[in-house]
């Protein structure tokens, strides 16, 4: 791994000098190693391979090929593999004791505790998990291998409430609505609980569009409120001048004087006035 690194860092300084002479940006090389927490293939190569050839030793073969790729300022990793049970690098839950294993006279099976360490079945998980936190700073990568923090891994992780029918389904009935066996929350407990804790809030005001987005309709064009102190005038139209707004064609419309008097005139909010009517309900306003 580290001849490696040692490769790229020269290549990509390689690649920075002859960016700067020719102005160019500069093309990199990111290293990925593969990290495995052990092997035993003897049942996958028909014998070929040994029995628990690569020894996992509880976690700390892995470890150390994380905090050697860390210490090297590697910042990602590619654990291999995720599922491989038949070649004995699977990081899921595995068996944690012999005692647990399928007796077989054809095939030979191995636990975690092949090594001599009681360890959980998800211990390789955790042991990923701890690695990422390191990878992005969270927390520091020590060439000591972390045993307590491992061991003591979920007690600062969320974890499901004892008791509560994740699933919904259950003998009670598809609502839940009645208390678990092991004293667990019912449904109605929940929402009380909830309702107990749930403090008076306004709602949230309704949603409104940008004011850039927002285009008067002829039907919201009006006239603003003219002040106190502008007494209104009556229009110096007849009403018999006035025709009736179903008999005006929208095409043979054309702009007419305001009968609106100066004072008010100047109270128009020229955002809310168009300047071309269009159809006979912008008659109507004007």
């Amino acid at each position: 791994m580290k001849g490696d690194v040692e490769v790229i860092k020269r290549r990509n300084e390689a690649a920075e000098m002859a960016a700067m002479r020719t102005g160019a940006r500069p093309k990199k090389v990111d290293y990925i190693p593969v990290v495995f927490p052990g092997g035993s293939g003897y049942n996958l190569s028909e014998g070929k391979w040994g029995f628990n050839d690569i020894k996992r030793r509880g976690g700390r073969f892995l470890w150390k090929q994380i905090f050697n790729a860390k210490r090297l300022g590697v910042r990602t990793m590619y654990g291999a593999m995720w599922d491989e049970y038949d070649e004995g690098t699977a990081f899921m839950p595995i068996v944690e004791h012999k005692r647990r294993l399928p007796q077989s006279d054809k095939f030979q099976f191995l636990a975690l505790d092949a090594d001599g360490f009681d360890v959980p079945s998800d211990w390789y998980m955790r042991i990923c998990g701890f690695a990422a936190e390191g990878l992005r700073s969270e927390r520091r990568v020590h060439e000591t291998f972390p045993v307590k923090e491992l061991q003591d891994y979920w007690s600062s992780r969320p974890r499901y409430e004892e008791g509560v029918d994740i699933g919904g389904s259950s003998s009670t009935g598809a609502s839940g609505s009645k208390p678990d066996a092991n004293g667990g929350q019912s449904y109605e407990e929940f929402l009380e609980a909830e309702k107990a804790n749930k403090q008076d809030e306004a709602p949230p005001p309704p949603y409104t569009l940008e004011a850039d987005e927002v285009r008067p309709t002829p039907a919201s064009v009006g006239l603003a409120p003219a002040p106190a102190t502008v007494q209104p005038q009556t229009s110096s139209v007849p009403p018999a001048q006035a025709a009736p707004a179903t008999t005006i064609q929208p095409g043979n419309f054309a702009p007419q004087s305001s009968p609106i008097p100066t004072q008010a005139s100047n109270q128009v909010s020229p955002a809310s006035v168009s300047p071309t009517p269009q159809g006979p309900g912008a008659l109507q306003h004007l």
